[in-house]
This record gives C-alpha cells, structure tokens and sequence, in this order.
C-alpha cells in the first residue's frame, strides 16, 4: 500500500505514520492574482476566485495535492486565540473538523482516502 505515494511521502509516513490524529483544520488560501490571470481565460467554470486548500493534522503536518500529494512538517502556521495565521496571508479561511475518529493514526488517514 505504501509504493502508491513518492518516496518523500512514504519517508514521511515511515516517520510520522503512527501519530494518532488529534486535530485536523482544512485551510483555504486564494491563488496570486497573477495565478488566478493566467488561469482564468482557460478555465469554463465561473469562479472569480481560485483557492489552494490544505489539510492541517495536529498543528504540524501540512497535506497538499498538488501534481502529486506532498506531504511534510509545517511551520508555517500561527496559532492566536485558536484562530490561524499564516504569514502574509490576510485572507485565509480555515475549517476545524471536529468529529474526527478516535484513535486514528496519520497512516490508516492515508491509506483509507
């Protein structure tokens, strides 16, 4: 099951894969503007704005599907008052999951989406 992710996920799941999920926040930031140009004129869906989205697990692992799934400790991320703040970016919009299973490791996460 392991050999369908890049050898950097699965460094990463060997490392990682057995920490229990605690906390899982989806965070929605807008593409650059200059993205978002580029785009547009070749896109048939009405959006007037593109997002990238992230899946946060514990406050210190990033999930990303880019052209493949990246998947790494993240630091990016400031925790005031509970809400979260990336650096230069105003206008993130973020989601706490709260029912998440008990006693889910990042591993079975992975292996069962």
């Amino acid at each position: 099951m392991i050999n369908k992710y890049s050898s950097t996920v699965n460094n990463f799941i060997n490392k990682y894969g057995d920490e229990i999920i605690n906390k899982l926040v989806i965070i929605r930031v807008p593409i650059t503007e200059i993205i978002n140009m580029i785009i547009k004129p070749f896109n048939k869906i009405p959006y007037d704005k593109y997002f990238h989205l992230s899946l946060i697990i514990n406050d210190k692992f990033i999930l990303e599907k880019n052209e493949i799934i990246n998947f790494a400790r993240y630091n990016k991320v400031f925790i005031h008052n509970g809400q979260y703040f990336p650096p230069d970016y105003s206008k993130i919009q973020h989601y706490i999951i709260k029912d998440i299973p008990q006693n889910k490791t990042i591993k079975q996460f992975l292996y069962n989406t």
